[in-house]
């Protein structure tokens, strides 16, 4: 997980919810003007709750949050979307990134759409990306907290498996989670990627049928 380029310094972004303290009010606002910088960033976020979805597609990113910084949204399988269809599970996530060399420390990540059969799945973290890390992060939702793409290329009906906010495939995928915190209760952390968890605690929450956490890679006996 060494691949980051040093080569540059990075432009240097701030988001505040205080106008006056910061370039951005929002997350998702300083990221889309970093993606449009050919060159390394560095986003700093300040203390704070942030209700929004932020979809990250900009290589050699990073996003530094103070303390108590929260990351949260809502969104859940079973809701409808803006075409009047059910959302599914890759719709859902509250951070979603979908490049290589990204860098995530000290933020709160939640997905509070809450849990039952009328949410189904809700996402907090999901990455279809390479050279990924987070650090003394805490992902927090219920069911299917963290998603570590790729994903199969079919469901278990035999229909094509689709991510509608993908926008390129890797074929490596690798993330490194360092005293990070993942807390949910059922699949809770799942996919098909290659993660590293170092010093960090996984949280299962207490469910009223069962908890679950889904690895599928240790039942191939790959690294993960």
């Amino acid at each position: 997980m060494d691949r980051i380029s040093k080569t540059a310094p990075p432009i240097k972004l701030k988001v505040s919810k205080d106008p006056q303290k910061g370039d951005f009010t929002s997350i998702q606002a300083a990221v889309m003007a970093a993606e449009a910088l050919n060159a390394p960033c560095e986003i700093t976020i300040a203390s704070g709750v942030y209700q929004e979805q932020v979809k990250i597609y900009k290589n050699q990113l990073t996003l530094i949050a103070e303390p108590n910084t929260f990351l949260c949204y809502h969104l859940a399988a079973e809701q409808t979307d803006e075409n009047g269809q059910k959302r599914g599970t890759f719709q859902t996530a509250t951070l979603f990134i979908n490049s290589r060399e990204v860098f995530v420390k000290n933020l709160t990540i939640i997905n509070d759409a809450g849990y039952g059969q009328a949410v189904g799945q809700a996402v907090a973290a999901y990455i279809e990306g390479d050279d990924i890390r987070f650090e003394h992060c805490h992902l927090d939702a219920f069911q299917d907290t963290l998603c570590l793409g790729p994903l199969p290329k079919y469901t278990k009906e035999g229909e094509p498996m689709i991510s509608p906010w993908r926008k390129t495939i890797f074929d490596q995928q690798q993330s490194l989670f360092l005293h990070c915190r993942i807390s949910g209760t059922v699949d809770f952390i799942f996919g098909g990627g290659s993660a590293t968890f170092e010093e960090c605690r996984l949280h299962c929450k207490i469910h009223h049928k069962r908890t679950t956490l889904l690895l599928p890679q240790l039942a191939n006996k790959q690294a993960g």
